[in-house]
């Protein structure tokens, strides 16, 4: 199983583990390298588990994946929207797909299967964006859990083998059946990237978009 939690994978609750030669996807813009772990440094991201602070060089950056090609489109794409149908053209003007494989085990902190162990609840990772202009963050309480992860993990103080993870596993909240990942930069020695492509060239867009009712036109 590519995806197993806390027992099950040999970790305590509220952990899981990411079988090495998992494939994933990263869904990106169009002529920008998909192994980014952003954001800049010295500036705040605006992502679900950045930093709450601007990033230091020795912060970590994060880099997000899904585990299918289906929670790419929900994260990118849809975004809690139907859409009847969607332009292959228009996909790939707009975005680009790389795929992933990973070439070690991955540990992540386990917001699956394991939120309440980690003090959330589910709305706490589905909550809309705060996009009021004199907000500080975002998403106030992932972006402040992220800040306190990072801390631990820079520490070794995690309850898992060696005391550090590489990153976060949480549900999409465009999806409710949908794992995606943000893994911190200590991870990427355990991504082996593959070919950059436009997202409407994907040969399983079609099986992806009809599972959900969106039907794909040229």
């Amino acid at each position: 199983m590519p995806i197993s939690h806390g027992p099950l994978a040999g970790l305590p609750a509220g952990y899981a583990r990411v079988a090495s030669a998992t494939s994933l996807e990263r869904g990106h813009s169009p002529g920008l390298a998909p192994h980014w772990f952003g954001p800049a440094i010295g500036t705040v991201g605006g992502n679900r588990f950045d930093l709450p602070t601007p990033r230091a060089a020795t912060d970590p950056g994060v880099c997000y994946l899904a585990e299918r090609l289906l929670g790419a489109l929900h994260e990118r794409v849809f975004r809690g929207v139907h859409q009847p149908s969607v332009s292959r053209t228009t996909l790939s003007a707009h975005h680009a797909i790389t795929p992933v494989a990973t070439v070690r085990d991955l540990v992540l902190i386990d917001l699956v299967a394991g939120i309440s162990v980690h003090g959330l609840q589910l709305h706490d990772i589905t909550a809309l964006p705060n996009v009021h202009p004199a907000a500080p963050l975002r998403y106030p309480a992932t972006q402040g859990m992220a800040g306190a992860w990072a801390s631990t993990n820079a520490a070794s103080g995690f309850p898992v083998p060696g005391g550090r993870v590489d990153g976060i596993l949480y549900v999409s909240r465009f999806g409710a059946n949908e794992a995606c990942l943000a893994l911190w930069d200590i991870a990427a020695p355990a991504l082996g990237w593959g070919t950059p492509q436009p997202l409407g060239s994907h040969p399983g867009l079609v099986a992806a978009c009809n599972a959900i009712g969106v039907v794909v036109v040229p």
